[in-house]
Formats: structure tokens, C-alpha cells, sequence
């Protein structure tokens, strides 16, 4: 099962979409989804975790906390929206594009 919290305004607008996509994706890799949040933060939120609980003083586009079984992909996965937008823009591409890189 995979879920999506936001804890922003943004939102993703086809979430049936992405989480087919993701699904196709993790079956190529002979895997399985299991347990999979996605939770999309902002900057501020990315750095006190990555403070808290990695030690790192500094921004980030994606912490994951992974809870993998043999070939089951599970774990919580914190997004910075503020670091995809800019990484978005940075890279030249668009912003979906982007969040979609760091999501897999």
C-alpha cells in the first residue's frame, strides 16, 4: 500500500497515477510494494529530521527510512517540496519530473 501525506498546500493532483507508475517500477526490480509512505514536506521540516535523527545540518531533497523484507520495498520517504522545486529548475526540467526522480 502505498500513501501520500502532505503536510503543504501542494498536492499530488493523480495519485492513482503515481502510485501505478511506482508499482510498474518496483515490479522491474522483481520487488514488491508493502507498507510506502510518502510524506511531502517542506525545508523546514527535512532539516529538523535530518538534525534529529541523521546527525546532518543541512538541507536535503529526500530522508528515507527504509523497513524493507527480502523483496518487499516498504518505509517512510520525506520529501522537501522546497528542494524539488528548486532542483527542478536548477536541472531544467519540470517539477513532476523531478519529484518523480527522487520518489523512486
Amino acid at each position: 500500500m502505498i500513501e501520500y501525506v502532505y503536510k503543504t498546500k501542494y498536492s499530488i493532483k493523480d495519485e492513482d497515477k503515481y502510485t501505478e507508475w511506482f508499482n510498474k517500477v518496483i515490479s522491474s526490480e522483481s520487488k514488491y510494494v508493502g507498507d510506502l509512505v510518502y510524506i511531502l514536506t517542506n525545508d523546514n521540516e527535512i532539516i529538523k529530521i535530518n538534525r534529529d535523527y541523521l546527525g546532518h545540518d543541512y538541507f536535503t531533497d529526500i530522508i528515507t527510512f527504509e523497513y524493507n523484507k527480502d523483496d518487499e520495498v516498504s518505509g517512510d520517504i520525506f520529501i522537501s517540496l522546497d528542494r524539488i522545486k528548486e532542483n527542478a529548475k536548477n536541472y531544467n526540467v519540470t517539477f513532476e519530473e523531478e519529484l518523480r526522480r527522487v520518489m523512486v
